[in-house]
């Protein structure tokens, strides 16, 4: 796909591995203003802190977590920067379930659309967690949770950014200039496993 340049948005890639396959998981965050250096690496080191002290508890430790990998989406040849993730939170002991395995955590606005609402997966889910084809109501529920707070997270830590949902495509097909709309609110759906397309062995992400 050709590069969408999306004004004042900033994608995260946190970057996983899992049984030795790479894992994603892409979060958009937005701002009033044009994404400066000085704003763009504090959102960097701020939501890498989050992912190893908040949002890391509780998974397998099987779940190596990586790397955040920031780019500025205002234009093609803007910034780009890793920032590697330190969990210094508590893993759960065992192995992790199938890296297919992993329960979907959908992100919303106030609108309608396709275009106005997404996802991301929860995988490196420990197998005492799962219950036949049923993940532990509580792991879930802490983890909306934490994504709920994340905008808090940031605001307390001073960076101008609020997690968003963004668009490339429009009926028409792919548009020159993407948009970005913020997040009202992460919810699950069910707790039902939800087995991820290309989460197979040898297939990565």
């Amino acid at each position: 796909m050709p590069f969408v340049k999306i004004p004042k948005t900033v994608e995260a890639e946190v970057r996983m591995t899992l049984f030795g396959e790479q894992v994603e998981n892409t979060f958009y965050f937005t701002s009033d203003v044009d994404v400066t250096i000085p704003d763009f690496n504090l959102l960097g080191e701020t939501f890498a802190t989050w992912i190893g002290t908040v949002w890391a508890y509780g998974f397998s430790e099987d779940l190596e977590w990586r790397v955040v990998s920031l780019r500025d989406l205002s234009a093609a040849d803007s910034l780009i920067a890793d920032f590697p993730i330190t969990v210094d939170v508590a893993s759960v002991g065992g192995a992790s379930s199938p890296g297919n395995v992993s329960v979907a955590v959908a992100r919303k606005s106030i609108y309608a659309g396709r275009s106005k609402r997404g996802r991301i997966y929860l995988a490196g889910i420990p197998e005492s967690f799962v219950t036949g084809n049923v993940v532990d109501a509580t792991f879930i529920s802490d983890h909306v949770d934490m994504l709920n707070g994340l905008d808090e997270y940031l605001a307390d830590a001073t960076v101008p950014f609020l997690s968003s949902i963004v668009s490339r495509i429009d009926v028409g097909g792919i548009t020159p200039t993407g948009t970005s709309t913020l997040v009202f609110r992460w919810e699950a759906v069910d707790s039902n496993v939800d087995s991820q397309r290309r989460r197979l062995a040898g297939r990565g992400t």
